[in-house]
């Protein structure tokens, strides 16, 4: 599993997937802003993705 994304210094905030009433959009902009989360290399978050178990087990230890 490539969890490079997710650690590498890149946009922080801004994602075009995640609007303005997203119920988490302030936790991923903190996380975001603070380069704990990435999002994707094509400038989306995808709030809506499923997360694969082992990813979900490590964020779950942060």
């Amino acid at each position: 599993m490539d969890l490079g994304w997710l650690f590498s210094p890149g946009v922080s905030y801004g994602f075009s997937d995640v609007s303005e009433n997203y119920w988490a959009k302030e936790e991923i902009h903190y996380l975001s802003e603070r380069f704990i989360i990435k999002g994707m290399n094509d400038g989306t978050f995808g709030p809506n993705n499923p997360l694969e178990y082992l990813l979900m087990e490590f964020l779950m230890m942060l």
